[in-house]
């Protein structure tokens, strides 16, 4: 620059320098109180210069400038300065590049901490309006702080009490003009979260929660020297801004500040906090508002998700050290009602947030997990698995790290549970990455739960999940799980086992292998649960199970690990071990055991059943005990077994690999392999056997592997070589050993059929047999020898020996050949096993060398039965089991050899059998006869042959006459003779015996296939024979009779079935008695006879067994209803032939009858029970009848392969609506046990569903439930409670959001809460259930606005709870409590109101309060004003008062001011100002307070005046009421007053209120006075303003008062507020003319009107008094003022002087004294003054008064010596001396008006000697009688009269006035009274009169006289004045000193 340039810049600088030096001389000049205005201009040019100028010696000066002005403004707090002008600096944009902006910014902060405080509240407003609307042109950091705090203040005063009105709406229109995300709002708010999130006390804190440590640097720089009050202070401007506020501005802005709040520790703060988040919690949307949710997430992360540190707007996350876990527990608890948080926008913050808070304390973990749960269920499904994939991995972290021991905490059953919940969302959303995550996720949580037994139920919890998840797995998926259940199902930890079976049956289709793998292994398992699930699981499956094939092969290789490849070597390998001297096999795998294997060998002979692969229908049967279930398979494959795959090799190699591993230990010679059973009931061995004939079947196509079947055969049947093990053929043993051999012997005969090819092995066995056979007699090889010989005889493979080895067989029968029982029996059963297909033996035995004849051979076969006849039975008890076993066998050959002969030979043996029959009445015996005479009446040759066709129908019709099903119809009473006894005891046995043999037959027609047209002729018969049988006393028959019917059911063609059943029902339906010999019908004249023969009871027969054949009919008619309830007859068939426990379960009985099993073929299933009756089945499951309930589980087991009601439902779920439909129509049954049945399966069915599930069926549902409530039926009541407390838990189920879906509670709520209150309306009887419902969903809604359409439905009912919930016993103990005591009936009351406030009803009100709209409210207030007006109690109208009350605080927007609601509401409140109840009053004075600010002004004041003001005047005659009345008014108008500002509140009311206010100030009842005085005050601060400025509406009140109340009472209250009235108008300057204003004359009328008509009572001077008083205000005026125009007399009369004096001498002592004293008043104010005579007469008229009582008193009866009371005169404050005392005071103040020179018309004459004389000798008279106080007004009096005596000089004249008496009375008067040690306030007036008659050079003559006669009188009462004087008492000396020295110093002188 040049020179020029820089002089020029000096020279300015100079200049600049030399201006602020001016300037600071002219501040310094200026004095402070003109300072003001020039700081106004100064100081922004000041700040802009400082922000602008760069030269440091000028910034200098400046900075001087700004001190001064700081010191002078710091010194003068009147002084304000320029705040907003410096708040607008800051936005300048020179602020960011300005050099001096540090300078600024410091002295800038100081002026405006100095300043904001000292502006006025408008000013504030704008300053802070100013900041809020350019906040955004603040530069980011302590800027913003700075201006935000200086705003405090200001936003204060925007909520404030007198600027609300006008600021907040401008407020609000600046906030919806610049929009939810305008940056500068958002700034302005984020500033207001972040400061109310700083703690009150920790100002200089290290760091804040929840805030970036950038920013708390900022706040603490400004906030480090504030206290907490100040931030208290502070904290609370803020939020109540926020508050008024209110809902309008957008959530997003306003709710989190007011949140973050809510985590303040002081009180003051965190209320108001929560008062504004519970207003807004209604109107938040936190569903579709992102940026609400977005900020509420991001204000609690302490950093963003991964991949989102760059997010901007709402979901920016700011970097935190930590935040606060109250305030993220808040914002977890309320982001929990919210359905948006799953959306893409949202997720990654929220899983962050969620992953954040499993890392926080245990509430928040808590909420955390919760959030988590409806993340869950609103997750967008493209998120789901990545949101799965984070939350899952976290909680694994955090729970259970590394996958070892769980940390059991109050939050893990949570963390499992959300984790099952993801689980289960991934099932429900299948895609790739969600399979993947939970194949990855599931082992680590099966290992978890092998690990941790203690959590087992939370874990469990999780894989509910995860196994719900896994459904529909391929089988490459589901493959790799199998290692993993092996290892687990070993595991001794029942719950892991347990699991293992549900991931079985989840994993795995029923059609694969290991589908019934894991059910087979855990089948036997110890723990019976688990066996009983195994058991579901393998039986269950429908139509789908494995292919025997497959099977086979999964089974070998999960035991073995062999694959198809080395199946064979395997096999060989096991085969040389079981060879060895020591059979040996390697090791299963896996954990498989003997008994798994042989469970599995079971399973699949089953399976190979029913693929058709094998058939064992015609072998033996073996024992099966009754309870021993069997895994059922579906009748039908589901799909068809082709040859190729059922014959190929490796299935079979798999399955003889296995085979080896189970008959091991018959190899062995173990005993347990025949002794113990090990699946289906049947020992190893039988189980062995029955596979090689399976195997033997299967490999009839393979000749490779023939040698290994035979060989093992050869090793179980034979022995191995080395003979150290006796083959099972030959083994000893019992009736297991002769069972295996029978089995034995069919495996020989089969493989010899099947593998002929093989002719030399079995040349070889048939040697060994033939070798056996010459064993020693007796011994058990020579059975087995003659059974498999039979075999191979009956399979005709022995060629050209067969006849030789048959008659070495029949050798064996003949006499002395054999005597051991069972090679008997064995030889019989090995010939009939012949016999049944070859005729072979009578071709020997009719042959040369036959051992013996036809006739011998059957004679022989006759005598083998002979030990029978005697023993009437066959049971092993009594026979032995070998002769058992044998005479059975003899029959049965007996009968099957008689086929084979001609018709009459046939008979012949048929009738043979019969008789032996007869006499062989055993259960055993009859099926062993049954047996043979069905094989008799066969044809072998042609088993449907026309012969056997007929042989069948002639057994049939015999058997069917042996019934005597006539005779026993016929019959109709007991046997009467011996001989008729056994008759009939024949009879029964024949029919006995015809029945069993009957089933027998049946049963062997429907398993050969015989024609039925035999059946079909003699069906009805049948059927009446079995339907007695079932009725009579033998179970075995019963049981024959039952599954006889089934038989014949399936026997009739299909067209005769339906007149089948008509028959049976009708003949169930008779069948009403047990049916036998020894029960009659009874005997009706016996029966009424109480002495009837007691051999009679003694022929009843046995009690137990007519109870169970009743039992037995009852059930059959039960079945019987039970189908015709389904409408399907054939069901009760398919209920009869289910299998059932019996005690009849020996070989022969299963043969003939397998009474325990079904009979019905399978082909009958779809006809017997078709799928449409399946539904309605379900409630049978609960028949209380336990037979027909088991019946139902069968046949449902055994066609739909379910067991239980659950399993029913569960498997075939497209079914659960007509489940569920039926159900709800049972409980309506009129069957009693329907009904039970049905409300037991309602709890099972409906319990824990879901509201989609049962939303088409629940109204119904809930009705029929509310009626059973009702039902008059006593079982039903005792069951019906359990169902209505799973109702009521359902319901609440449903509506709680958090167990069901928010969209399913929504759903549900809009349904149940109208049928709630439709249930509540219609059945009075489930109101208490319904409430305690109500009030529950209430609670579980409770912040979230589910109910918000239901509020005016929901809170009628729950006000009526409060009074019906309440206990009926209080209102009766409050009728007693009241009549004993008023007061203790009044603290019942409140108590029970008080309770009733706390009660759940209550609370729920208050729940519902933030639902409130306008709308709702609307709907709403006819009802409660109905309730309040018609209240079903006090509690119920209390609780109305108390609900309106909280809607006007908590949601004022729905009571509009000047609405439709406010104005009724109000208008009905006020009604119930009148309530008879206390409470109800004072709850409705507040309550009319509240709604008074919601009303125009306009008509609150119609409502106030017309209904309550006046309204106590309708109480006239009752003051009880009345007062109550008025009690509650004065609470509610003083709440009005309180609450209501001055713009409500209009004049005329405020005015009207006041005067009712000020006339019952002056009630005499202290509860009105009491409720009335606070509201005098609330309206006018001082009663003489008040008077002043409402006197004549008060004067207007008081007059209608004594004009419309006749209560006398009332009048007096009112007359003392006249005269309080008339003493505040007296005060007023400058005083008004009282006697022209219209109210003042209108109420003296009033007044004088009352005085006039009322009769005299006490209470009378009151009113009196006030005519006086006010008659005193209106006249009043001063000596010398002009008096009123007119007649004196006229004014008089117009006040009422007469009547006033008339009082004085009429009424009660007390009314006198008060009139006396209104007489003074009047007379006084007027200057109307009577004459002296006239006081004389009025004080001699009150003295004749007392005289005349003292009289009555003296005259009254007494005690001898008592003496007579004082009452009147002498009694002190008696109200004789009151009257006394205002007649006295009449009196004196008369003689006060007397005046030297009479100047106005008030004025009397001086008084006479005589009348002055005559008032002291009245006066001294009642001195002398009077008592103390008397005394004290008398001196008074005195004092008052000498000194106006002395000021007027009219006692010039002196003592002559007095005379010397009276002066000589007086003088020791005062000596009396100046020495009285009673009482100083006596003693002192005394001495002061006698000082002022001393000092008066008149007066002093009197006391002169009076002491001079003291002086010549000693014995007189006075005393010297020396004397007196020392007789004073020291403190009266000295209080008195100037009197006694005025005495002393005077009177000496007179002397």
């Amino acid at each position: 620059s040049s020179p020029i340039q820089f002089n020029s810049v000096r020279v300015f600088v100079a200049a600049m320098g030399d201006q602020y030096d001016r300037t600071l001389i002219r501040l310094s000049s200026t004095e402070d109180d003109k300072l003001e205005p020039i700081l106004a201009k100064l100081l922004p040019l000041v700040f802009e210069e400082l922000l602008t100028q760069t030269d440091a010696p000028l910034r200098m000066k400046i900075v001087g400038v700004l001190n001064h002005v700081l010191t002078r403004a710091k010194g003068n707090t009147a002084i304000k300065l320029p705040a907003q002008a410096l708040v607008e600096k800051w936005f300048s944009p020179k602020l960011a590049a300005s050099g001096g902006a540090p300078f600024f910014r410091n002295l800038s902060i100081i002026f405006l901490d100095l300043s904001v405080p000292r502006l006025e509240p408008l000013e504030q407003i704008e300053l802070a309006l100013y900041a809020l609307e350019h906040f955004s042109e603040l530069h980011t950091g302590a800027d913003r702080v700075v201006v935000f705090l200086a705003c405090i203040r200001g936003l204060g005063h925007i909520a404030g009490e007198g600027w609300r009105k006008d600021q907040v709406p401008r407020c609000l229109a600046l906030l919806a003009s610049r929009g939810a995300e305008d940056v500068g709002l958002v700034a302005f708010f984020k500033a207001a979260t972040e400061f109310l999130l700083i703690p009150c006390g920790s100002a200089e804190a290290a760091s804040v929660g929840g805030m970036p440590s950038a920013s708390w640097a900022f706040w603490k720089a400004r906030l480090k020297s504030k206290t907490a009050a100040d931030m208290i202070a502070l904290k609370t401007s803020v939020l109540k801004w926020l508050g008024s506020l209110g809902a309008d501005p957008p959530a997003s802005l306003v709710y989190l500040p007011s949140m973050v709040a809510v985590v303040e520790n002081y009180d003051a703060v965190c209320t108001i906090g929560e008062s504004n988040c519970k207003r807004m919690d209604p109107e938040l949307d936190l569903n579709d508002d992102a940026a609400l949710l977005g900020r509420l997430i991001c204000a609690t992360l302490t950093s963003a998700p991964v991949g989102h540190e760059d997010a901007t707007g709402s979901l920016r996350v700011e970097p935190k050290a930590n935040v606060p876990s109250k305030l993220r527990l808040k914002v977890l608890n309320l982001l929990q009602r919210s359905k948006g948080i799953g959306r893409p926008a949202l997720v990654a913050h929220a899983v962050h947030l969620i992953c954040q808070g499993l890392r926080d304390s245990e509430q928040v973990q808590l909420a955390a997990l919760q959030l988590a749960l409806v993340l869950a269920e609103n997750v967008d499904p493209d998120c789901l698995a990545a949101t799965s994939a984070t939350l899952l991995e976290d909680v694994e972290a955090v729970f259970w790290p590394g996958g070892g021991v769980v940390a059991m905490g109050a939050s893990t059953p949570l963390a499992f549970r959300m984790y099952g919940s993801y689980a289960r969302q991934l099932a429900e959303h299948p895609s790739g990455d969600s399979r993947a995550l939970a194949v990855k996720a599931s082992p680590r949580m099966l290992a978890l739960l092998a690990s941790n037994e203690q959590a087992a139920s939370d874990i469990l919890e999780a894989l509910s999940g995860l196994v719900s998840c896994m459904r529909g797995t391929t089988e490459d998926e589901y493959k790799e799980f199998v290692p993993l259940l092996d290892r687990l199902v070993t595991v001794q930890k029942p719950v892991v086992r347990r699991e293992v079976l549900r991931w079985a049956s989840t994993l795995f289709p029923a059609s694969a292998p290991e589908g019934r793998y894991y059910a087979l292994r855990l089948f036997g398992d110890p723990d019976p649960e688990i066996s009983r699930a195994a058991e579901t699981l393998l039986s269950g499956g429908g139509r789908e199970v494995p292919k025997f094939a497959d099977m086979c092969t999964f089974l070998a290789s999960r035991a073995l690990n062999v694959g198809a490849g080395g199946m064979l070597e395997t096999l060989h390998s096991q085969a040389t071990g079981l060879k060895e001297l020591d059979p040996i096999l390697p090791d299963l795998l896996s954990g498989f055991s003997q008994h798994d294997i042989a469970r599995a060998m079971s399973f699949l002979l089953n399976l190979a059943e029913k693929e058709g692969l094998h058939s064992v229908a015609d072998e033996l049967f073996g024992a099966s005990p009754p309870l021993a279930k069997k895994p059922r398979l579906s009748a039908e494959a589901a799909h068809a077994v082709d040859a190729p795959s059922s014959t190929a090799v490796d299935p079979i190699l798999a399955f003889l690999v296995l085979l080896d591993y189970l008959m091991i230990d018959a190899v062995r010679g173990s005993s347990v392999a025949m002794t113990e059973a090990v699946a289906d009931g049947m020992p190893s061995l039988e189980l062995s056997l029955r596979c090689l004939l399976l195997a033997s079947a299967l490999a009839s196509a393979q000749a490779s592997l023939l040698s290994d079947i035979v060989g093992r055969a050869e090793l179980v049947l034979f022995g191995a070589s080395h003979g150290k093990v006796v083959g099972s053929l030959f083994r000893e043993g019992g009736s297991a050993a002769n069972r295996s051999r029978r089995l034995g012997a069919r495996v020989v005969g089969i493989l010899c059929k099947q593998h002929a090819e093989r002719h030399s092995d079995f040349v070889l066995w048939l040697d060994k047999l033939q070798v056996e056979l010459e064993a020693p007699a007796g011994s058990a090889r020579r059975s087995g020898a003659v059974l498999s010989i039979c075999e191979l005889l009956r399979e005709d493979t022995c060629g050209p020996a067969s006849r030789t080895l048959c008659e070495k067989v029949l050798a064996m029968l003949m006499p002395g050949a054999e005597e051991d029982t069972a090679v008997l029996a064995s030889t019989c059963d090995g010939l009939r096993r012949v016999s049944e297909k070859r005729s072979l033996i009578w071709e020997v035995l009719g042959s040369a060398g036959s051992p013996a004849s036809k006739q011998e051979f059957l004679d022989r076969l006759y005598g083998l039965s002979k030990p029978v006849v005697g023993l009437g039975d066959t049971k092993e008890a009594e026979l032995g089991a070998g002769s058992r076993e044998l005479v059975h066998a003899s029959w049965r050959l007996l009968g099957q050899l008689a086929a084979w002969e001609a018709e009459d030979g046939s008979t012949e043996c048929v009738d043979k059998l019969i008789a032996i029959g007869l006499k062989t009445t055993g259960e055993e015996g009859l099926s062993a006869l049954g047996l043979a005479l069905a094989a008799a009446a066969s044809d072998p040759t042609a088993q449907l042959g026309a012969a056997a066709s007929q042989r069948t129908a002639v057994l049939l019709r015999k058997l069917l006459t042996m019934s005597g099903l006539e005779e026993a119809d016929a019959r109709t009473g007991p046997p009467t003779s011996e001989a008729a006894k056994v008759e009939m005891l024949e009879q029964e046995n024949k029919q006995r015996c015809g029945i069993v043999w009957l089933s027998v037959l049946l049963r062997r027609m429907l398993r050969n296939g015989a024609a039925a047209s035999c059946v079909t002729e003699v069906l009805e018969a049948l059927c009446r024979a079995f339907v007695r049988g079932v009725a009579g006393l033998s179970i075995f028959v019963a049981d024959c009779s039952l599954k006889s019917l089934c038989l014949l059911y399936a026997l009739a063609p299909a067209e005769t079935r339906l007149e089948l059943m008509k028959t049976l029902f009708s003949c169930i339906s008779n069948r009403t008695v047990v049916s036998n010999m020894f029960v009659g019908a009874p005997d009706t004249a016996g029966g009424l006879d109480p002495n009837r023969d007691k051999d009679k009871d003694k022929a009843a027969g046995p009690n137990s067994l007519k109870i169970t054949a009743k039992e037995r009919v009852d059930l059959l008619k039960d079945m019987m209803f039970l189908a015709r309830e389904l409408g399907h007859p054939p069901l009760f068939v398919g209920l009869l032939d289910q299998p059932v426990g019996s005690a009849w379960t020996g070989e022969v009985l299963r043969e003939a009858l397998d009474l325990q099993m079904p009979c019905l073929p399978d082909e009958l299933q779809d006809h017997l029970c078709p799928k449409v009756l399946r539904p309605k089945l379900y409630p049978y499951f609960f028949h209380s009848n336990g037979p027909l309930r088991q019946a139902v589980v069968s046949l449902t087991a055994t066609y739909f392969s379910v067991e239980s009601p659950q399993h029913l439902a569960s498997k075939f779920p497209e079914e659960w609506p007509l489940i569920a439909t039926n159900l709800v129509n049972t409980l309506g049954s009129s069957r009693v046990a329907t009904r039970e049945a049905s409300v037991h399966a309602s709890q099972a069915l409906f319990r824990g569903k879901v509201w989609p599930d049962i939303s088409f069926v629940f109204e119904d549902l809930w009705i029929i439930t509310i009626k059973l409530m009702d039902d008059m039926e006593e079982r039903i009541q005792a069951i019906v409670k359990p169902m209505v407390r799973m109702m009521r838990n359902l319901i609440l189920r449903l509506c709680d959001a958090k167990v069901s879906t928010p969209k399913d509670v929504e759903a549900a709520v809009k349904e149940l809460i109208p049928l709630l209150l439709k249930t509540c309306e219609w059945y009075k009887h489930a109101q208490p259930v319904c409430f305690e419902i109500i009030r529950e969903m209430i609670k579980l809604a409770h912040g979230t606005p589910l109910l918000s359409e239901y509020v005016q439905d929901l809170i009628p009912p729950l006000l009526v709870s409060l009074s019906m919930m309440e206990d009926s016993k209080l209102q009766y103990y409050q009728f007693h409590i009241e009549k004993a005591s008023a007061e203790k009936g009044k603290e019942l009351e409140a108590a029970r109101v008080s309770n009733s406030r706390d009660s759940e009803s209550m609370k729920l009100l208050r729940n519902l309060v933030p639902l409130i709209t306008e709308e709702n409210a609307a709907a709403l207030a006819p009802r409660t004003r109905e309730s309040l007006a018609r209240g079903v109690g006090a509690n119920t109208r209390v609780g109305v008062c108390d609900f309106w009350i909280a809607v006007c605080f908590e949601r004022p927007s729905a009571v509009p001011t000047g609405g439709a609601v406010a104005t009724s509401m109000l208008r009905s409140v006020a009604g119930a100002l009148l309530d008879a109840n206390r409470e109800v009053r004072n709850a409705a004075a507040s309550c009319f307070a509240s709604l008074a600010r919601r009303n125009a002004p306009q008509e609150l004041t119609r409502i106030v005046s017309e209904r309550l003001l006046q309204h106590d005047l309708e109480f006239r005659t009752d003051d009880t009421q009345r007062n109550a009345f008025r009690v509650s008014l004065a609470r509610a108008l003083w709440e009005v007053c309180r609450r209501c500002d001055d713009e409500t509140l209009q004049p005329e009311l405020i005015s009207a209120i006041a005067a009712k206010a000020f006339g019952l100030r002056w009630s005499s009842d202290a509860e009105v006075k009491g409720g009335w005085e606070p509201l005098w005050s609330e309206l006018c601060p001082t009663t003489s303003g008040g008077v002043e400025k409402h006197f004549k509406v008060i004067c207007t009140e008081l007059s209608m008062a004594f004009a419309e109340n006749i209560s006398r009472a009332e009048k007096v209250n009112t007359a003392k507020a006249v005269s309080a009235l008339a003493a505040q108008l007296d005060k007023q300057l400058p005083r008004p003319n009282w006697a022209q204003d219209p109210s003042m004359q209108e109420l003296q009328k009033a007044v004088l009107s009352s005085v006039q008509s009322l009769p005299t009572f006490d209470g009378s001077g009151i009113l009196v008094r006030s005519l006086a008083d006010i008659g005193a205000t209106m006249h009043r005026r001063k000596r010398n003022d002009p008096p009123p125009a007119g007649d004196t007399s006229g004014v008089e009369d117009a006040l009422g002087f007469p009547l006033i004096r008339g009082f004085v001498s009429k009424g009660s002592l007390t009314d006198r004294a008060s009139a006396a004293r209104a007489y003074l008043e009047v007379m006084s104010a007027t200057r109307l003054w009577a004459p002296l005579d006239e006081a004389a007469q009025l004080h001699a008229a009150a003295s004749q008064k007392v005289d005349e009582l003292q009289k009555e008193v003296e005259a009254e009866k007494r005690e001898p010596g008592e003496s007579v009371p004082k009452r009147h005169r002498g009694k002190g404050q008696s109200p004789a001396e009151e009257m006394l005392s205002a007649t006295l005071d009449v009196w004196a103040t008369t003689f006060q008006q007397c005046r030297k020179e009479v100047e106005d018309e008030g004025d009397l004459e001086p008084p006479e000697a005589a009348e002055l004389q005559a008032f002291f000798r009245e006066s001294l008279s009642e001195f002398e009688a009077g008592s103390l106080t008397m005394r004290l007004n008398i001196v008074r009096l005195w004092k008052h009269l000498f000194a106006h005596l002395a000021e007027e000089k009219l006692f010039s004249k002196g003592a002559a006035l007095l005379g010397e008496e009276l002066c000589v009375r007086l003088t020791a008067a005062l000596q009396d009274a100046s020495l009285d040690a009673r009482s100083e306030r006596l003693r002192r007036p005394a001495l002061e009169l006698a000082g002022a008659l001393a000092g008066d050079a008149a007066q002093r003559e009197v006391l002169a006289r009076g002491l001079a006669a003291a002086s010549s009188s000693p014995s007189s009462t006075l005393v010297t004045l020396e004397r007196w004087i020392d007789k004073v008492d020291d403190a009266t000396a000295e209080q008195c000193s100037e009197q006694l020295a005025t005495l002393k110093s005077a009177l000496t002188v007179v002397a």
